[in-house]
C-alpha cells in the first residue's frame, strides 16, 4: 500500500503478535508503526487514548467461521464506538483448513455464526456488509488453506 501510493508509511499501522515477525518487518520497514500486541488490544489501547483514527482495518485471521465471527464481531463493535463513519473493515477467515480435517463448509456460516454475536447484535445498523466474499488460497505457494474476506462498511 505504501509502495503504490495509496498511503503514506507513517499512515501504516500493523500488529504482530509474534515476536519474531514483528522485529523482521520492522527491520525492513523502518518508517511504519508496527506494533508487537494482540490485534485487538493494540486497536483498544488506541481507542482508550483516543488516538484510533482508522480508515481501513484489515483483520486478517488465523481462524475458522465459528471461531472468526466472536472476533470479528469484537473488533466491529469497538470500530462502531469510532466517533466517525467511512471506516472499511475487511476480515480476512480461514474457510477450509484440510490438515485439521475440516471440510469446506457453506460460506455463509460465518454470516450465521456473526448474526448470533451481541456485539453484532448491538451494532449492526451502523454496517453494510456484502454477503459475497472474496476466495484466495493460503499465504503461500504450497499453502492448502482455503481462506475468504468479507468486507464490512461504517454508515
Amino acid at each position: 500500500m505504501v509502495s503504490s501510493g495509496f498511503i503514506t508509511s507513517n499512515q501504516f499501522y500493523g500488529v504482530e503478535n509474534q515476536k519474531f515477525i514483528h522485529d523482521m518487518n520492522k527491520a525492513i520497514y523502518p518508517d511504519i508503526n508496527l506494533y508487537h500486541d494482540d490485534f485487538f488490544w493494540a486497536m483498544n489501547s488506541f481507542a482508550v487514548q483516543r488516538k484510533f483514527n482508522p480508515a481501513i482495518v484489515n483483520a486478517d485471521t488465523i481462524y475458522l467461521q465459528k471461531k472468526a465471527a466472536p472476533f470479528i464481531a469484537r473488533i466491529i463493535y469497538l470500530l462502531s464506538q469510532v466517533p466517525k463513519n467511512d471506516i472499511m473493515l475487511v476480515a480476512n477467515i480461514v474457510l477450509d483448513h484440510p490438515y485439521k480435517g475440516h471440510k469446506k463448509r457453506d460460506i455463509n456460516c460465518f454470516l450465521e455464526f456473526l448474526a448470533k454475536e451481541k456485539k453484532w447484535k448491538d451494532c449492526a445498523d451502523k454496517w453494510e456488509f456484502h454477503k459475497e466474499c472474496y476466495f484466495y488460497q493460503g499465504n503461500s505457494k504450497v499453502s492448502k488453506a482455503e481462506m475468504c474476506s468479507y468486507i464490512f462498511f461504517k454508515k
